[in-house]
């Protein structure tokens, strides 16, 4: 009963992290929208927070203000905006009446507002501090490099310093790890390492992790999990792990973290597992079997584990530090961003990096677990990332909306006649399939990667 409740808790802090961070960007991105349409003498029919049927509110100046039944977000209905052009040309504040660029400003207000919530949010997360590992500010040595990886067959050894990652200088831990695990979005990265003075390039080939939501290289600043106590009789006793056993991977499946070494028990539903360890300088590989705990009512091995010794430091920056951190943040999100669409159009990055509600959900609970400075840090990641995506040229998008606009324009100056409402509907319909499909699709791969 204890560990349903546990998992209950979970879930609800999953469900609420993410309901409070995508209800604010809605919410702020509908204000924004707002606030460009009343400043450019739009009618504005409705202002929202919410959805769903109107619990309260008042009137003014031609606009309902409400408060509706579901407290996620919001939205804000313009006169006209959501008619065929050939309709409410006759009152001079619907949408369709006003000039192009004023169309344009209040569909990509929204967009704006979020692009422009990222500095904010990554400064607040700055400003607040956070408890990170000392190893990111020191120079990029290998702790460890997994047996059988692409690192150990490349001849990388722990003690070597990574010099350039894809020709590009890195200082610290910090700067090679953004470089190689974030900013690479290729399977290959080619390090300049150093060791004992001469210096070599190699050139990696990632393996997409079993969540397929990154490239596994081999390499740490530190070993992975460690053997800390092994109870007496256990089947970790009996396979004869040890402790000061480096766990490195369990049958086909790197081990990076505790969290998985526990996933990997539960779901092996039983079955024998092999774990594949370092001792004292050979490898080693022992086969067991997950036993059932009745008391705790879920698989264990007996085995105590822990991460290896990290030290941590506080990192809290000045104001002035925090906003310009806070730009470069945003910046290079979105470059990222832009890199990683080029690269699933051309194939090379796997659809199935892709992340959608679930797991969005899964890592603002994780965020807001650790602490504030790692929500508002999430939340301008994903601000952009709402940003941006709404700005794409989709139809059901505001990109797809300011495309159909200029479109729109476009045909009635060379015909003088506007766009058939009947391509207006089909195209609407389009992206509207469109948009569920791909809702469906990340749906599923998010079920997939939690599943393993």
């Amino acid at each position: 009963m204890a560990e349903w409740l546990d998992k209950l808790r979970v879930v609800l802090v999953y469900v609420f992290g993410f309901a409070v961070m995508f209800g604010i960007l809605v919410f702020l991105h509908e204000l924004g929208h707002f606030l460009a349409a009343k400043a450019l003498r739009f009618r504005v029919e409705i202002f929202s927070l919410g959805f769903g049927p109107r619990v309260w509110g008042w009137r003014r100046k031609g606009t309902d203000y409400r408060i509706s039944a579901v407290p996620l977000g919001g939205y804000v209905r313009v006169a006209g905006m959501d008619t065929l052009e050939a309709g409410g040309r006759d009152d001079p504040r619907a949408f369709y009446s006003r000039p192009l660029w004023q169309q344009m400003a209040v569909v990509v207000a929204g967009g704006l507002v979020n692009l422009a919530l990222g500095p904010l949010c990554f400064m607040t997360a700055y400003r607040i501090g956070f408890q990170e590992p000392a190893f990111l500010t020191r120079p990029p040595v290998l702790g460890w490099v997994y047996p059988d990886s692409p690192a150990s067959q490349a001849g990388l050894r722990i003690g070597d310093r990574i010099r350039r990652v894809n020709g590009r200088p890195v200082a610290t831990w910090r700067e090679a790890h953004r470089a190689i695990f974030i900013e690479n979005l290729r399977p290959e990265v080619e390090l300049e390492v150093e060791r004992g003075g001469s210096v070599s390039r190699v050139r990696l080939r990632g393996i997409l992790d079993a969540r397929g939501s990154s490239f596994f290289y081999g390499i740490a600043p530190l070993p992975p999990v460690v053997v800390d106590r092994v109870e007496p009789g256990s089947p970790a006793a009996q396979a004869d792990l040890r402790p000061g056993d480096v766990i490195y991977r369990i049958d086909d499946e790197p081990i990076e973290s505790l969290g998985q070494v526990q996933d990997r028990v539960q779901r092996s539903q039983g079955r024998p597992m092999v774990f594949h360890v370092y001792r004292q300088g050979t490898l080693r590989s022992v086969t067991l079997r997950p036993a059932w705990d009745a008391q705790l009512r879920r698989l264990r091995v007996g085995v105590a584990l822990r991460p290896p010794a990290t030290e941590y430091q506080r990192t809290r920056l000045s104001w002035g530090e925090a906003w310009r951190r806070g730009w470069q943040d945003t910046f290079w999100t979105m470059g990222l961003i832009f890199r990683a669409l080029r690269n699933l159009v051309t194939g090379e990055l796997s659809i199935k990096t892709l992340s959608g509600p679930i797991l969005i959900a899964q890592a603002a609970g994780q965020a807001l677990l650790i602490g504030w400075a790692r929500f508002f840090q999430l939340m301008g990641l994903f601000t952009v990332n709402l940003g941006i995506f709404n700005l794409l040229p989709i139809p059901a998008l505001d990109g797809g909306h300011a495309a159909m606009i200029l479109l729109s324009a476009l045909v009635r100056a060379l015909t003088g006649r506007p766009l058939s409402p009947r391509v207006r509907e089909w195209v609407a319909i389009v992206g509207m399939v469109l948009l569920l499909g791909l809702t469906l699709l990340v749906l599923t791969l998010d079920v997939l990667k939690l599943r393993g």
